[in-house]
């Protein structure tokens, strides 16, 4: 079967959007950018754009697992028991790490891991959130089967109005009042995981030109960085402001970066390459930043952008590094596929 080439490169600029945000602010918690000088808002617009991965996931997702015609039983036992695996399994190696190499604290136990929280692994949110939608992608799967794609377009509706417009108000103090509810069928999530397939198989964008989608992507994000700059200003303020995925700015820009990644058809080698490591890169890229992190005192005075790069680079040769070595040994690929 050929591999869909737009896919493959929208993974890979998934994983790199991961790999910028991680970096950067691993970065800043060891050389602490100053609020007054020009870094800072190249960083947060770094932010910004890194906040683009887990959405881009989520949408090459729903593309792809909203189309296929499996059985419920067969989906289930590819997808959900390798993630539980991954999500008991991976906060105890990381804390095996960080504790017994680096000489850190305990940070994983069976408790907190059931309770959503990895310890050192932080990047595994994402697979409780991936472990709620499959649940559901069985039944969103029979909705794509009968072709009631509207109704799938009036569900992905629903966390614009109840989530994305009124937490993005929020953080200007303007409460709506609408109860939260944690249901996947009003989450965030479940809206990228929609959306994806909304965009991709129903391609609802096709007649839009690519310059005012690219003109849209820029002036959103110039909003969004705008908008958490202002908001940093108070010195009272705590939290991630505008810089997390509930944002109406984070929706528009990762919906425009999603269309026009996905124009570009040509195949690259390169591209498919990452974007088939991504998994791996995603689960185990963060080994070399605790590593790095623990020359804390050694990295004293190095300019933030070269412990970035530092980062980033490490992070992304460890994980593909552990791709090439265990993606064709039994049972242990599924650590890193």
């Amino acid at each position: 079967m050929q591999r869909d080439s737009a896919l493959d490169n929208l993974r890979a600029v998934a994983i790199i959007s991961v790999l910028i945000i991680h970096s950067i602010d691993t970065a800043n918690n060891l050389s602490h950018i100053g609020r007054e000088t020009v870094d800072w808002p190249i960083y947060q617009t770094l932010r910004a754009i890194g906040r683009l991965g887990v959405p881009l996931f989520l949408m090459v997702s729903g593309a792809l697992i909203l189309n296929r015609l499996d059985r419920v039983s067969d989906f289930y036992r590819k997808r959900l028991l390798q993630f539980v695996a991954l999500i008991f399994i991976l906060p105890f190696a990381y804390d095996f790490f960080n504790v017994y190499i680096l000489g850190h604290s305990p940070a994983a136990n069976l408790t907190q891991i059931l309770r959503g929280r990895s310890g050192y692994a932080y990047q595994l949110w994402y697979l409780y959130v991936a472990f709620g939608l499959y649940i559901i992608a069985p039944l969103l799967q029979a909705i794509t089967r009968t072709s009631r794609r509207d109704l799938l377009v009036v569900l992905a509706a629903v966390p614009i109005v109840w989530n994305f417009i009124p937490s993005t108000l929020a953080v200007f103090g303007i409460t709506t009042h609408l109860p939260y509810l944690g249901l996947e069928f009003t989450g965030i999530y479940f809206f990228y995981f929609v959306y994806g397939y909304i965009a991709y198989r129903m391609n609802f964008l096709q007649n839009v030109p690519g310059i005012a989608i690219g003109a849209a992507l820029v002036a959103c994000l110039s909003l969004w960085v705008i908008s958490q700059l202002q908001w940093l200003e108070n010195p009272v303020v705590s939290g991630d402001g505008f810089m997390w995925y509930d944002n109406i700015f984070c929706l528009i820009s990762s919906a425009t970066t999603f269309e026009l990644v996905r124009r570009i058809r040509m195949r690259s080698s390169a591209a498919e390459e990452v974007s088939q490591a991504s998994f791996a890169i995603y689960l185990w890229h963060l080994f070399p930043f605790y590593f790095l992190s623990s020359f804390s005192a050694d990295l004293l005075g190095t300019p933030w952008w070269i412990l970035a790069v530092l980062m980033l680079v490490s992070g992304a040769a460890f994980g593909y590094a552990l791709y090439r070595a265990l993606r064709k040994l039994p049972y242990l690929n599924r650590l890193v596929t």
